[in-house]
Formats: C-alpha cells, sequence, structure tokens
C-alpha cells in the first residue's frame, strides 16, 4: 500500500537550519516509522524551492515549489497524480487547500484523512470565510482523525461524522542524565504563542537563567538573564529539555501541543497557562495548569524550591508518555486506519 503525508510547510525535516513546527515534525517522525514496514511504500510531499525527489531509509520525500493558490492546485494535483498513493494524510493546510486539496483526492479517485492537530475551536476567532473552508474539509475528507481526545470532543461541535482518535507520538530514547540549568520555553515566533510573557516571568526571577529556543524571530530586547536560540534541528533538541528546570508554555490555542511530550519524556515538569491538553497536567501530575499570570509565577516558585513535587512532576510526565504516546502504538493504529478505508 502506498501513503502520502502531505507536509508541506515540513522543509525543515531534510534542512536543519530551516524552521520546524510539531505537527510538522509529527508527520515526519510518523512518515519515518511507517515506512520501516515493507508492506507499506510511504512518501512525503515538503515545500522547497525547486521540484526534487529524495528517497532515505525507505521515506521518498518529494520537494514542490511554493506557490500561490492557483498555481499551488496545479502543482497538487501534478505531483498527486504522480505519486499515485492510495491514500493521503495532511494536518497543516491553508484556507483554499481545505477545498482543492481533498477535491483532487475525489478527483483522482484516491483517499483523503484529515488529522487535526490544533484546537478547532480556534477558527472560529477568524473570518466567516475561514470557517466555512474549514466545514468543507471536514465534508470532503475521507476519514478525519483527531490527535488528542479534547480535540475529537471540539471537532464534534463541527461535525457529525466518526472521528478516529489517534493520540499524538514521539520517539523515546535513552534518559541522558545532566545538570538543570534554566527555564525553558520553546516554540514558534506567533501572536496566539504570546513569547513576551516568558520575558515577564524571567523579569520576576532575576537570579535564574532562562533559555527561549525559537523558530522565526522576535525582535525585542531580552533581559539579562535571558538566552535565544534559534532553529535548533530537531534532532538535536532533546538535550535542552533535559537540561531545564521546567518548561513554561504560555500558549493562548493548542492541541496537544508537541512541547509537552518533549518535555515530558525528559523527565521535565511543564507549567503551562492557558492549556492541559486532555487533563493531562491535572490528572497525572505532570506539571500545574497554572490559569492565570499570578498563578503561574506562583507555581514557578514551588518547583524551584519543592524537590519532591518536581521529583513527583518528572516521573509522572515520562511514565505517562511512555505508556500513552509510544510512536510504534501509534502506528498500528495508523495502519488499521489505513486498511480500513483503502
Amino acid at each position: 500500500m502506498r501513503v502520502c503525508y502531505l507536509n508541506r510547510p515540513g522543509f525543515g525535516t531534510i534542512d536543519p537550519n530551516k524552521g520546524l513546527g510539531g505537527a510538522q515534525l509529527l508527520s515526519f517522525n510518523e512518515a519515518r516509522e511507517l515506512a520501516k514496514d515493507k508492506s507499506f511504500d510511504v512518501h512525503m510531499i515538503v515545500e522547497g524551492s525547486n521540484w526534487e525527489r529524495i528517497t532515505k531509509d525507505r521515506l521518498t520525500i518529494w520537494i514542490m515549489p511554493k506557490a500561490k493558490a492557483f498555481a499551488d492546485s496545479f502543482n497538487t494535483y501534478k505531483i498527486l497524480k504522480q505519486i499515485n498513493a492510495d491514500i493521503y494524510l495532511e494536518r497543516v493546510l491553508n484556507k483554499p487547500q481545505r477545498i482543492y486539496d481533498p477535491l483532487i483526492c475525489k478527483l483522482l479517485r484516491k483517499k483523503y484523512i484529515y488529522a487535526e492537530v490544533s484546537d478547532p475551536e480556534f477558527v472560529r476567532k477568524f473570518s466567516w470565510i475561514n470557517q466555512l473552508t474549514y466545514k468543507a474539509l471536514l465534508i470532503l475528507a475521507s476519514k478525519i482523525v483527531a490527535n488528542s481526545e479534547s480535540i475529537a470532543k471540539r471537532l464534534r461541535n463541527w461535525t457529525s461524522r466518526k472521528i478516529n482518535t489517534i493520540l499524538v507520538s514521539t520517539t523515546i530514547s535513552k534518559s541522558v542524565k545532566t545538570y538543570r540549568k534554566y527555564i525553558l520555553w520553546v516554540g514558534r515566533i506567533d501572536p496566539y504563542k504570546r513569547p513576551e510573557l516568558f520575558l515577564e516571568i524571567a523579569k520576576r526571577f532575576p537570579q535564574e537563567r532562562f533559555l527561549m529556543i525559537i523558530s522565526g524571530q522576535l525582535k525585542i530586547t531580552l533581559p539579562s538573564n535571558v538566552e535565544m536560540l534559534c532553529n535548533i534541528p530537531h534532532n538535536k533538541i532533546d538535550p535542552y529539555y533535559a537540561s531545564a528546570k521546567i518548561l513554561i508554555h504560555t500558549s493562548l490555542a493548542e492541541g496537544f501541543g508537541k512541547v509537552f511530550l518533549e518535555a515530558w519524556k525528559n523527565r521535565t515538569p511543564v507549567i503551562s497557562l492557558t492549556i492541559d491538553p486532555d487533563d493531562v497536567l491535572k490528572k497525572h501530575r505532570t506539571g500545574f495548569h497554572s490559569q492565570n499570570f499570578e498563578q503561574m509565577i506562583k507555581d514557578v516558585k514551588t518547583l524551584l524550591t519543592d524537590r519532591k513535587t518536581w521529583n513527583d512532576f518528572s516521573k509522572n510526565g515520562y511514565e505517562f508518555v511512555r505508556k500513552h504516546h509510544n510512536l510504534g502504538v501509534t502506528i498500528d493504529l495508523y495502519k488499521n486506519l489505513f486498511l480500513q478505508i483503502r
């Protein structure tokens, strides 16, 4: 069976100097893991500057030029027809792509799976056109996947169709013991990520070191105790999590953020201001869900001074990821889904 991941913003998976979001890394990891099964012929499409094809470890990556809507729809038809996959799976796409990607698959008589990794309710903050194209996408897709329980629940406000819940996953490498040096923030520079709140926390704790790892550019004067690194390759980021005392999460909206899993698998507790994905922070005691800024300051103080609470959160986070978000288990669920709809 031939499966293709449409992962347009995922050029950073092949060029470590480019930024890479959590959704793009998730699709890449799934594609690479699926390719280990010789009964699947796995492909992935990313956007770059020129047409190119690369094959590594049985995963074929197609690079197509980034283009505006009309040209992109033509390029998409061209490359999907050439790949000739049985199933196409996609996560992140813009308004026009929500319409023509599944329609092209229907035209080619192929199956199209939309996997939602973000909070569907966030779409309501945008224009009616944005909401309309999102509804159309959920109608046109052959199957809909929710990458967390909370996403599945919110998708039911948009559609009455069956939602297949398959949790986000991560690879778990051997733990490395290291000195915990700083308080960490990781993310793309977007207004809804609210990185400026991390800087405000740094000002409240001048005796602590703070590290920001960003994708994009942040043009702002940093407090003296804050260091910033840009576009760290995804295969080199684990040591930064393993050296962190705490991961701070300030996003206004999120699905099941990859940064949560990356922190927990490296035994780093999380303090989140707004988001508690699937209530894991509360139910499994993997960190704090502060809900307001002043409480977040108190929670940071607690984890800096209360060693028992820190140790409990550290152990619980690691065990939770190991049991519920293992990449091998996730891929088996996708295989079953692919075989059902072929």
